[in-house]
């Protein structure tokens, strides 16, 4: 089974490519793991339509992705630009999922559903997965521990 496990953010997007057909687990994109957004880049709407190509372009390049797998904003937060920002964006990595010849089912999960905290989540991840030597952070281990809650 592979899973895209998926973070954005008005900053940039992290992802994660988990398999386990093999029976252990595997990262297939630890080294390609960050969506950078173009520095001319500020507004909203410019983003979601870059977004939504490299979406493309990432399921066109790995086939065979069972579901995915989104780690949303907790629920009760401040509202916030920056909440609202990467609402759109997941929004986004839904309708590109979708607007598929073969659907790929998508769940939304925050870190209730992951049986972890925001506190405890790149030790979480670290302990069951492992972690990337660059670009270590909570939003890598965001998108890794959404990946990895479907095992």
């Amino acid at each position: 089974m592979k899973i895209l496990g998926v973070r954005t953010s008005n900053k940039n997007v992290r992802y994660a490519i988990l398999n386990n057909d093999s029976g252990s687990i595997i990262w297939e994109n630890i080294n390609n793991n960050r969506l950078l957004y173009p520095k001319d880049m500020s507004g909203i709407a410019q983003k979601i339509v870059w977004l939504s190509k490299e979406l493309r372009r990432i399921l066109e390049q790995t086939p065979n992705i069972d579901k995915i797998v989104i780690k949303v904003p907790e629920y009760g937060r401040i509202d916030s630009a920056s909440n609202r920002a990467s609402i759109y964006l997941d929004a986004v990595v839904i309708l590109e999922a979708t607007a598929r010849d073969i659907v790929i089912p998508v769940d939304l999960k925050t870190y209730r559903h992951l049986n972890t905290r925001s506190s405890e989540v790149k030790d979480f991840v670290e302990c069951h997965i492992g972690r990337c030597n660059s670009y270590w952070d909570s939003t890598i281990a965001d998108a890794l521990a959404a990946a990895y809650s479907e095992f």
